[in-house]
């Protein structure tokens, strides 16, 4: 890790209290308990935009509806009940 800044942060004594047991079941120091939530916190609250290595971003572009009006028009192809002519 790299070096260490010293901070001061008030917890609620119920969350203390839950760490200090999970610490002594896993050996860990409420410290390190801290630095890793924060850290996955920081990894999952990444910019939430498609990434090339992410399942659903193979899903763009994979089916066409054949409507050319979809961007603008989507409310009403979803909410609208279709007449027995459209398809």
């Amino acid at each position: 890790m790299s070096e260490m800044v010293l901070t001061q942060i008030e917890l609620p004594r119920a969350l203390v209290e839950s760490l200090q047991e999970r610490g002594a079941t896993l050996r860990l120091t409420l410290a390190q308990q801290i630095r890793e939530a924060l850290m996955v916190y920081l990894a999952d609250s990444q910019d939430p935009v498609l990434r090339a290595d992410d399942a659903l971003f193979e899903l763009a572009g994979a089916i066409d509806s054949g409507k050319g009006d979809l961007a603008e028009k989507h409310d009403s192809y979803l909410y609208t009940k279709p007449s027995r002519g459209d398809s």
